[in-house]
């Protein structure tokens, strides 16, 4: 990308009622990008959460030029401190060439017990899968489903063993797709890690 760099405005009470807008944008020599968030907290209840976005951007690389432009509308809840589910709509218009508009519906569930902290975990786990439907303008649509999972434990003063398992799976195109990454974390900041990446394509 050679260059890039971003900035990133927000609001913690916009307007009043503790609502949160947070206004980003990115630049670099093959992406131009803007976005809006705003969150509205305390809908139908005090732990259910309504969210909207606007993007816009513009991708300049080799043998590609294009546009898209979209946004998302979607609710979250807090079912407990620990578990948060969410329903989100979006939009996107594709322009390349010939425009194409794509629509999805996605749901996600997420559980953390991660501590005692998130930034620097030493114990618990983290769970998060979704589902989503894509429909894609004069193409075939698709769904799509993702999992990931992170554990965490302390085995000595200054050691952490953590361990990353993702995985999903694309019914139209067939193609699942499985990786684990274990990490090793020492007081001095160095970070010893592998990785495992498994593919496969399931046929009909």
């Amino acid at each position: 990308e050679e260059f890039r760099g971003s900035a990133t405005w927000g609001h913690r009470n916009f307007l009043g009622g503790a609502r949160s807008l947070t206004m980003t944008a990115k630049a670099s020599r093959i992406l131009i990008e803007g976005r809006a968030d705003l969150r509205q907290p305390f809908v139908a209840d005090s732990r259910t959460d309504l969210g909207v976005a606007a993007f816009a951007r513009r991708l300049r690389e080799p043998g590609f030029h294009g546009a898209q432009f979209g946004g998302t509308l979607g609710l979250a809840r807090e079912f407990s401190e620990r578990v948060v589910g969410s329903l989100q709509y979006g939009q996107t218009l594709i322009e390349a060439g010939q425009d194409t508009t794509l629509f999805n519906v996605r749901a996600s569930l997420l559980r953390d017990t991660r501590s005692p902290d998130i930034f620097d975990p030493r114990a618990g786990a983290f769970f998060v899968a979704s589902a989503e439907q894509v429909f894609v303008q004069r193409a075939k649509n698709f769904f799509r489903v993702t999992a990931e999972g992170r554990w965490y434990r302390q085995v000595a003063r200054r050691l952490t063993f953590a361990v990353r398992v993702s995985g999903g799976g694309i019914a139209g195109i067939d193609l699942p797709v499985a990786c684990a990454k274990c990490k090793f974390r020492f007081a001095s900041r160095r970070i010893v890690s592998c990785n495992y990446i498994v593919l496969f394509r399931l046929e009909e």
